[in-house]
Order: C-alpha cells, then sequence, then structure tokens
C-alpha cells in the first residue's frame, strides 16, 4: 500500500504538482475522461434537482498524469510496479446544456494493495455570483513548502 510519505519516493515533485494547479481543476478530470476507453451512456438520474444523463468510462493512472498535464510533476520511470496501469473508473453526469453536475472517480488495485479510492464531486450554482475574502497571510500555508519540507 502507498502512504502519502511515499509519494517523493515514488517520483512525485509537490512543489510542481501543487503549482500546476490542475490536480483539483475539474476540467482536467472531464480532459481524462474525454481520453478514456469504452465510453458509453449509462442512463439518466436527477442530481440536486436536474435531470442528467450519465456517461461511464475507464483509462489508466497513466491516462490521467498526462490529461492532466502532470509528466513534469511525476518521475514515471520511480512509480512502483503496475501503479501507472492501475484501472481508473469515471462516470460523469451532463445536464441538458452539457455542463457537468456530478463526477465520480474510482481507482483500485495496482499498487492499492486491496484497497480503492472512490471520489465524487458535485457542482451546484452555476452563474450565482460569488464573493470571495482572501484570508490573513497568517492563516495561509504554501502546501509545496510544507511537503517538501516533511520528505513527502
Amino acid at each position: 500500500m502507498i502512504r502519502f510519505a511515499d509519494f517523493k519516493r515514488f517520483g512525485v515533485d509537490y512543489a510542481k504538482l501543487m503549482n500546476q494547479g490542475s490536480g483539483s481543476d475539474p476540467s482536467s478530470m472531464l480532459r481524462m475522461l474525454g481520453q478514456a476507453t469504452a465510453i458509453h451512456r449509462a442512463g439518466t438520474a436527477t442530481v440536486d434537482g436536474v435531470r442528467t444523463t450519465k456517461y461511464v468510462g475507464s483509462g489508466s493512472f497513466l491516462d490521467l498524469i498526462r490529461a492532466q498535464g502532470m509528466q513534469s510533476a511525476v518521475d514515471l520511470s520511480k512509480l512502483p510496479p503496475g501503479m501507472a496501469d492501475t484501472k481508473l473508473s469515471f462516470a460523469v453526469w451532463l445536464e441538458k446544456s452539457g455542463l457537468p453536475r456530478q463526477m465520480q472517480m474510482t481507482m483500485g488495485g495496482g499498487a492499492f494493495a486491496g484497497g480503492s479510492m472512490d471520489m465524487t464531486m458535485e457542482f451546484l450554482h452555476y452563474g450565482t455570483p460569488v464573493s470571495v475574502t482572501v484570508p490573513p497571510s497568517d492563516l495561509v500555508t504554501n502546501m509545496a513548502s510544507l511537503l517538501g519540507n516533511t520528505g513527502g
């Protein structure tokens, strides 16, 4: 099983990864789904009161790295055996206009040693005005620096 602290040993450069900003960008996950194999329609559902169509597909961990532009942040030669080929399964629920309402990614096997990861994101309140207050600097942490200093 891979632990958080093992990622540096496996060639993950957190400073680059955090500065790329693509890891938490839902559009990069949609790009990955666009590169997935065997995409097909899997029915309809109502998500947060909106009628949607569900699409599913799959790809590999390596496909995810490429789709999110993380090649420079991950040294593929240091990944544990089988991790690059670890299967990722995706589902996305799109409303009539094509906007995603929900996305789900599941990853198991390979480096997870019998475990798995399941992440679901919901997208709500499209077009709603947002007000952001920047926190004071004493409440902000540079995660790339923090992770670099801890060896993880």
